[in-house]
This record gives structure tokens, C-alpha cells and sequence, in this order.
């Protein structure tokens, strides 16, 4: 059976490979270097992480398919937006090579100087590494970009920078499911104990799903009983600290919002809590909580019937 060339591509893939053969190209053979060479070794100097290597970038590559499918690209101008953010999410993690600490500033560093940058358009790898530098929840995408106008003329291309980098830094913050962290290599490990909770928030974490008809985010949480008990070593439950993960995900959309065109924002995170194993009726139905611009920590933790601990 003969496969079409086509055939297994992301929507994004195919609307770059449509609009721009050879940035669709490009794209190709430097996703296909990075993700079987330098990804391959990005967890060498971070001990006890959760999945950052080639199948995290797979990931991001199809959040960021369901983020920008449906409204980046309009008109063939518009093609360089698409073609920057799927070079930085390629990218955006290869700051890993030097350690998990300031990662995103290494990155953008580290791209200027990998073999396959010579495989870039003239300026490219500059648009690529702001980002890079942006995609991290310390740094302000603003303050990132300052050097840059709202959109600039990049060859033959139009693109929009922080437009991109907001893309780039929401469909990475999604990456938070249980491929992640698998709780059956979690069992294998010797993982520090500052490790520990984040593997098991991503091992309860069902899915993750984009629905542009809601315009919502929708997480699928699967908590067990054990995880509403405080965690050895830590002055909170698991489920705690996964309402703080969900809300600092929620903020992260908030801030990259400000950057997106109206068709590209997300209005809200939906968090569906699915019912304890062995629940009866009326508790074995999932319990959707709605997380918009003006949730706060502690409305999140009545809502999901969490009384929070003085820290």
C-alpha cells in the first residue's frame, strides 16, 4: 500500500507544506534532526524531569495544531506566522541541553549555533529565539519582544512575534497530561523528592482538549482518594496542588490572550474532575468547573470541595 505524502501530517503541517514547499521543507528536516539527535540526550542534565524530549515536542506541535488551525493563517502572507512558531516549538526546548535552570535563555542561545540553523532563512533564527526565551512562565512576552514591531517583514514573510511566541508558550503550558510522566516508569525510578508531586499531578491528568466550538480548555483530571491527604514532605494534598498547576495554566492563558487576534483567544479553562472509583449516585458524575479571567486560587478550592491549609 503506497502512503500519500500527505497522509499522518498535523492540520498545521499540511497548510504549511500547501502554502510553502520549501518552508514546508525546512521544517521537515530540521524537525526530523532535532527530534533524533539533540532531544535525545535534553534529559541528560535534568534528573528526576518529567518527559522533555522528542515525544514532548510531538505534543506541543499538535496543541499548537489545535491552538492555530482554525485562525493564523488567512491569506498566504500571513504563512510566516506559521512557519516561526512551528521552528520554535521544534526549538523551544533545546535550552535543556544545558539544564533545566534558565533553559528558555540557553535555548535561544543554543539555536543560533546548532547545525541545522544554517537550514533557516536569513534572520530566522532571531525571530525563533525570542520564542524560545519567551515560551517561559517567568518572562513577559512584551518585554521579550520590545525590539520587535507588532508585525515585521521577514523576507517574503509577514510575522506577527508575539503573536507567535504566545502560540508557542500556551501550546507548551497544555503538554501536561499523563504521557508526560507515566506512572509505571514513575514506579521504576528513584525520582528526588521534589519530583514526586509533579509526576503524579501529570499521572492523574486524564487529557487535555482544546474545543474551539466552546472556546474552552478543557483538562480531564482523575484523582484518587489518597490524593485529597497531604503528600509526604509537602504541607498540601496532591489535589491542591493541582488546582494551583490548573490556575497558574489558566493565568498563562490570560497573559498569552493579550497577545492572540480575537479567533485565536481561548475564553476559559474547563476542569472536569471525574468521580472517585466506587462513587454512587449523586457523586459518579464528572464535576465541571468553569475557570475564567477572574478565578482566584481559593474560589477554585471551594468549588472543588478543597479547604486549603495555611502555608
Amino acid at each position: 500500500m503506497t502512503t500519500a505524502p500527505h497522509e499522518g501530517l498535523l492540520q498545521i503541517e499540511r497548510l504549511l507544506r500547501e502554502w510553502d514547499n520549501e518552508a514546508y521543507s525546512r521544517y521537515q528536516v530540521v524537525k526530523s534532526v532535532l527530534l533524533s539527535q539533540e532531544y535525545s540526550f535534553t534529559m541528560s542534565q535534568f534528573p528526576g524531569g518529567n518527559d522533555h524530549g522528542p515525544e514532548h515536542i510531538k505534543r506541543v506541535l499538535e496543541y499548537l495544531d489545535l491552538l492555530a488551525r482554525d485562525g493564523l493563517v488567512q491569506r498566504q502572507e500571513q504563512v510566516g506566522d506559521l512557519f516561526v512558531a512551528m521552528l520554535s516549538v521544534l526549538y523551544h526546548d533545546i535550552g535543556m541541553l544545558k539544564g533545566r535552570k534558565d533553559h528558555a535563555k540557553n535555548g535561544a542561545l543554543l539555536v543560533e549555533f546548532d547545525k541545522t540553523s544554517d537550514l533557516l532563512p536569513p534572520f530566522f533564527a532571531k525571530f525563533v529565539g525570542k520564542a524560545i526565551s519567551a515560551h517561559s512562565s517567568e518572562s513577559n512576552i512584551d518585554e521579550m519582544c520590545a525590539e520587535f514591531n507588532q508585525t515585521e517583514k521577514l523576507g517574503r514573510y509577514m510575522v506577527r512575534p508575539r503573536l507567535v511566541a504566545a502560540l508557542v508558550r500556551l501550546a507548551d503550558e497544555l503538554d501536561e497530561d499523563h504521557r508526560r510522566a507515566p506512572e509505571h516508569i514513575a514506579s521504576q525510578l528513584d525520582l528526588p523528592a521534589d519530583s514526586k508531586i509533579y509526576w503524579r499531578f501529570n499521572a492523574r491528568v486524564q487529557g487535555v482538549r482544546p474545543t474551539r466550538g466552546e472556546n474552552a480548555i478543557w483538562f480531564e483530571i482523575a484523582f484518587r482518594a489518597e490524593d485529597f491527604h497531604p503528600v509526604d514532605g509537602e504541607n498540601q494534598s496532591l489535589v491542591e496542588f493541582a488546582l494551583k498547576k490548573i490556575l497558574k495554566i489558566n493565568n498563562e492563558r490570560i497573559h498569552c490572550n493579550a497577545h492572540l487576534t480575537e479567533t485565536l483567544r481561548w475564553s476559559s479553562i474547563m476542569m472536569s474532575l471525574k468521580p472517585l472509583s466506587g462513587a454512587k449516585p449523586p457523586t459518579n458524575k464528572p464535576k465541571n468547573i468553569w475557570i475564567d479571567d477572574g478565578m482566584t486560587l481559593e474560589s477554585l478550592l471551594q468549588h472543588a470541595g478543597v479547604q486549603s491549609r495555611p502555608q
